[in-house]
């Protein structure tokens, strides 16, 4: 489970964005549910960010289609993902490798296009292309971080108030340190479907 709180300011074609995010894993080794002594929860995957990310104009030679390029800074408060479930206690330890650094900061750019496939409905695509450093976190035998995500999402807007989109990315993570030798790094498929409401406050304004 995945909680995410966040605020855009849009200037023109730059969108700002910040905002903090909670993941709670309710299954699996090193879960916040064990008692050492009582949850761990606060301190799985909580982080926050904050970006700035432009938009080109639609270029009418390309079709309409508009470039993405955008970086976002990433503030961790506390180590995480450091559990470790006891299977003959049934209880879970807290290892921290690094006592001395309770908090992390990363950056994380991207480069993406937004094709309008079908412009007359409001379909477009859109693919991204995400490097860096992102939650990261400690784990033996050295710390890892997310450092890439590919996404692709494909978008219908319904209207000028709401728009539904189907996303699918790849997210890699690895042991920190350049190169990453196999098999020290992973990779997360997801697939989301997202419901986008857009309520333009200065249109709101205006009319009254």
């Amino acid at each position: 489970m995945q909680l995410t709180e966040r605020a855009d300011f849009r200037l023109k074609n730059l969108v700002f964005e910040g905002g903090l995010s909670f993941r709670h894993r309710m299954q699996g080794t090193g879960v916040s549910t064990g008692s050492f002594p009582g949850t761990i929860s606060s301190t799985e995957a909580h982080f926050g960010y904050l970006g700035a990310t432009y938009t080109t104009p639609p270029i009418r030679a390309l079709g309409g289609s508009r470039f993405i390029a955008g970086i976002t800074g990433f503030e961790q408060p506390v180590d995480h993902h450091v559990a470790v479930l006891n299977p003959t206690t049934n209880l879970v330890d807290y290892v921290d490798e690094n006592p001395n650094q309770n908090r992390y900061f990363e950056s994380q750019q991207q480069v993406g296009v937004v094709i309008p496939v079908d412009p007359k409905n409001g379909f477009s695509v859109t693919v991204r292309d995400l490097w860096g450093g992102a939650n990261y976190y400690e784990n033996q035998p050295a710390p890892w971080r997310w450092d890439s995500d590919v996404v692709l999402q494909a978008t219908k807007k319904f209207s000028s108030l709401f728009s539904l989109s189907m996303r699918v990315q790849d997210q890699h993570y690895a042991i920190q340190g350049f190169p990453y030798p196999a098999p020290n790094a992973n990779h997360v498929e997801a697939i989301d479907v997202l419901g986008d409401v857009h309520v333009d406050l200065n249109r709101l304004v205006h009319h009254t």
